[in-house]
């Protein structure tokens, strides 16, 4: 018994060792790993003490004592890990200092001329969501497309060049706005790096 005690305390305890070592503040799975770790050893000691005190006592509900505390203890470190984790659950809203971070880069973007809603939640710790609505500003988009539609309104001579000139610029804008929204999200996600999750849409 004692043999079986003392191999999973080795075991345990390294196992508690290592997760203290690479502890972080505020992450979760790792106070988890700690806690249950801890626990395990604690439970360990508790094994072997009510074993030691049976034997010299000739009374077995020492047995009976230390599964009932190693139950409370597990008990408790089970409350305090589903409250702990029960925030992350329900959508949270990031630190305020982290949303103006990104609203300054996302007001940085040339085409950007408003940002008319803007939404950012915690996923974990070292995570987080962001979804914003931006208003494009038009003039500065069509001078980025002027010398082809320069090109296009020179081959102008009827009502019909003109109505396939319209069709043609309103698909060209779709997809200037669209690639135009890809590197705003990708370049968010470069320069913060602890946004796993981009959406920016056109207002």
């Amino acid at each position: 018994t004692f043999l079986v005690l003392g191999f999973s305390f080795i075991a345990e305890g390294y196992s508690f060792f290592i997760a203290f070592r690479h502890k972080k503040e505020g992450d979760t799975a790792n106070l988890a790993v700690l806690l249950e770790d801890g626990a395990a050893v604690f439970s360990l000691i508790l094994a072997a003490l009510a074993i030691i005190l049976s034997e010299l006592t000739g009374n077995h509900y020492w047995d009976s004592i230390g599964s009932i505390v190693v139950g409370i203890i597990l008990a408790v470190i089970a409350i305090f890990l589903i409250r702990e984790n029960l925030e992350y659950l329900i959508e949270k809203a990031s630190p305020e200092e982290m949303q103006e971070e990104v609203r300054k880069v996302i007001e940085g973007f040339p085409l950007v001329e408003e940002i008319k809603d803007i939404r950012m939640i915690v996923i974990t710790p070292e995570s987080h969501s962001i979804r914003a609505e931006v208003e494009i500003n038009g003039y500065l988009l069509v001078k980025e497309m002027e010398q082809s539609l320069r090109e296009d309104f020179e081959e102008i001579h009827s009502f019909g060049d003109f109505l396939q000139f319209c069709a043609a610029f309103a698909n060209r804008v779709t997809r200037t706005v669209g690639a135009k929204i890809d590197e705003m999200e990708e370049t968010l996600k470069k320069k913060i790096t602890y946004l796993k999750h981009v959406d920016i849409k056109p207002s």
